[in-house]
This record gives C-alpha cells, structure tokens and sequence, in this order.
C-alpha cells in the first residue's frame, strides 16, 4: 500500500508518461484520468477551477469539468453514500467479468461524491460543536460531538485512501504495468476487497440521522 501511496504524491510530471494529461480534475469522468493525479477537492484550490477562464489561466493543461456539488443536507449526504456504495460493487462487479476501463470510469465518478457527501457530514458536527462551544466552552456535548466529527473524518480519509489505490491500480493495469490481464484483473480485485472493508467502516460509524 506505501508504494501505491507514493505514486499518488509524485510530481504530476511523473504520473503518466505516456499521456499529455498528468492531473485531472475530480469529477473528469475520462479514460485519460484513470489512475492519474486529481487536483484535490478543497476551499483553496476551487477559486482556481470554478470556471474554465479562471482554470485555463492557472492551469491550461487540464480540462475543466462542472465543480462537484456539495449536498444541500444531512439526508442528501447520506442517501449518496449509499448509492454510491452501491456503485462501488458495480465497478467491482465490472472488474471481476474483465471489463476493467468501465469499472474505473465509475470510481472516478464515485470519488468526488463520496469526499463531497462525507465532508459535508464532518463538517455538520464541527459546526454543531462550535455552536456548543458558544453557548458553554467547557459544554459535555461539544466534546461529543468533536468526537464524532474525528472519528468520522478519519475513517472517510481511510476510505478515500484505500479508493484512491484502487484507482491507481487500474490504471496501471489498463496501461499494462500489471502484466497480463489475469493477473492485474486478480490484483485489483483483492484491493477492492480491502476497500470494500474500509467502504463499509466508514458508512458504519456515521450516524443515519444528524
């Protein structure tokens, strides 16, 4: 797992030899962005991809795609980490009859919903425990609540950790870095079990109603 991880930070240079394309944004859902770098989902980084003008200015070698949607509520949060927990055993279920492009089309579209679904529920508990805070500053509930926001944004890293290797292994299996095709189709396939566990974590610590 440390190897693929360092892949994951290296110079976008060195990410994909082969292709002009060395980083993606989330949610360009292209062949090209399977296993490549993705420009990360967060405030500092989105007043520079927002539009394509804003985009072609900093960064004209990557293509622009619509920002992802954060969830208007906790509800929407959880009912898309159902669904695309249900995606994930679909893109499993295509890597297993072979089709392994089609199962890392879908993770690109899956990952940026889950970082998007899985934020936006760490966030409701810090906020609800700042609003503690402000009421009392040694408040009991705050302290609760802190605690569910650490545990949930932990287990969310895990899981998007253990998606991101998944990635990163199909697409070097769709380059042929994996050798032949059963053995890549057997490598990616024991990662997506582990992934599956940490999938299954995560969506196990948080909790269905806010």
């Amino acid at each position: 797992r440390l190897l693929i991880c360092a892949s994951l930070l290296m110079p976008m240079s060195q990410l994909n030899d082969n292709k002009a394309n060395a980083a993606c944004l989330a949610g360009d859902i292209r062949e090209d962005c399977i296993g490549v770098y993705k420009m990360p989902m967060d405030d500092a980084a989105a007043s520079y991809v927002e539009t394509p003008e804003m985009l072609h200015k900093y960064a004209p070698d990557l293509k622009w795609v619509e920002p992802i949607q954060y969830p208007s509520n906790y509800q929407t949060a959880i009912n898309q980490l159902k669904e695309q927990r249900q995606n994930f055993d679909v893109a499993q279920e295509n890597i297993a009859k072979g089709d392994i492009k089609q199962g890392g089309l879908i993770l690109l579209d899956l990952v940026p919903k889950v970082t998007a679904a899985g934020r936006y529920i760490v966030r409701s508990y810090s906020i609800a425990a700042n609003n503690e805070r402000n009421k009392a500053s040694d408040s009991d509930e705050a302290k609760v609540l802190d605690m569910k926001s650490y545990r949930i944004e932990y287990a969310l890293n895990e899981c998007l950790g253990y998606l991101g290797e998944v990635d990163v292994l199909i697409g070097q299996g769709l380059r042929g870095q994996l050798g032949v095709s059963a053995p890549a189709q057997l490598a990616i396939l024991e990662q997506f079990r582990d992934t599956r566990k940490e999938f299954d974590e995560f969506l196990r610590v948080v909790p269905e109603k806010f």
